[in-house]
């Protein structure tokens, strides 16, 4: 991610500026594009989970779309 929103929905995830969005919802997502049309499918409120890369770790977090 280039920049994370204060007390977005990222941010509450706990997602930081620097990690790399993999997959969303276990979809493999291959840049920003597809990641904004992706979570446009689901409505507010939806919690996804996002699986990403920070350093050398994979994570997953469950965000809960706005």
């Amino acid at each position: 991610m280039t920049a994370v929103t204060p007390g977005g929905p990222a941010a509450r995830a706990g997602l930081q500026s620097g990690d790399i969005i993999t997959a969303l919802s276990g979809e493999p997502i291959s840049g920003p594009d597809q990641l904004q049309e992706s979570s446009l499918t689901n409505p507010p409120g939806t919690s996804i989970p996002v699986e990403f890369r920070r350093g050398n770790q994979t994570r997953t977090v469950n965000v809960v779309l706005a």
